[in-house]
């Protein structure tokens, strides 16, 4: 136990999140539990950890969460460990939860000129779901991920909102594919209001420097490499004239990265 690698998990603490300040010690070796002399108050060692008030061993839980995450069924799980399915599922379900409150924590605030959103279609087991990404073209950032059953507006609308928490700034160029919803979604949720000293609602505007380039491909052919592009600044649907060549390295960087963990990613859902 070494208390200067933890941090008191009460949210009325004047010093919580804060590590290495000295005010955490260790109250008991034998529960585990520290104590922090800001508030007095104690807590176990696995506070703010997947595996807090998990009555098992460290090494069980831990053995048994990185077998699910690289696609063991949870009937394997069962079988070989003797526990119950909805103790698996629920392990599943905390380190899932865990994981997604610490992505948002850790990607957040990113400086972001140009993202690009797109889906794929994820075989799992027991059916398929659809994930949809973004990433940070400049840094290649992988910024989060939206899962669902169905390709619909719903997704896309929560790739959309967890995609403008991360980034810093309204000022970026968004640029998807021909999926309808996404024009819809980035409507709804970047358009913000322009007061005209009027009374009633006040207009929705992009923000300055905020764009929306949607690339529809010419044809399902395969090595087909021209498409119109349909573009507006705010996101106005304006097709340009012409056919122009597209290269979609970045998109299909993403989607292999995608395709490589999206099936543990998608586990957890």
């Amino acid at each position: 136990m070494d208390p200067s690698f933890v941090t008191c998990p009460n949210l009325a603490c004047p010093d919580k999140g804060t590590v290495g300040a000295g005010n955490n010690r260790i109250h008991s070796h034998v529960e585990r539990r520290y104590r922090c002399r800001t508030c007095r108050r104690t807590f176990a060692a696995t506070a703010n950890t997947p595996l807090y008030r998990l009555h098992q061993a460290e090494a069980t839980l831990t053995l048994v969460r990185t077998l699910l995450v690289h696609g063991c069924p949870i009937a394997a799980v069962v079988a070989a460990f003797g526990l119950d399915e909805r103790t698996v599922r629920a392990w599943l379900h905390k380190a899932g939860a865990h994981a997604a409150l610490l992505h948002d924590q850790m990607v957040g605030g990113v400086e972001a000129r140009q993202v690009q959103a797109d889906e794929i279609r994820v075989r799992v087991r027991g059916g398929v779901v659809w994930a949809a990404l973004a990433l940070d073209v400049g840094s290649r950032l992988w910024l989060t991920t939206a899962v669902a059953r169905r390709r619909d507006g719903l997704l896309v609308h929560l790739l959309l909102r967890r995609t403008r928490a991360a980034l810093a700034g309204r000022a970026v160029l968004l640029a998807v594919d021909g999926f309808g919803p996404y024009v819809t979604a980035a409507r709804a949720l970047i358009r913000v209001p322009q007061p005209t000293g009027r009374r009633g609602r006040p207009p929705l505007a992009w923000p300055d420097g905020c764009a929306l380039a949607q690339v529809v491909k010419a044809g399902l052919r395969r090595g087909e490499g021209s498409a119109p592009r349909r573009r507006g600044d705010g996101g106005d649907g304006r097709r340009s004239p012409g056919r122009q060549p597209r290269r979609d390295g970045d998109q299909y960087r993403l989607q292999r990265a995608a395709q490589r963990h999206a099936a543990r990613a998608v586990l957890a859902v």
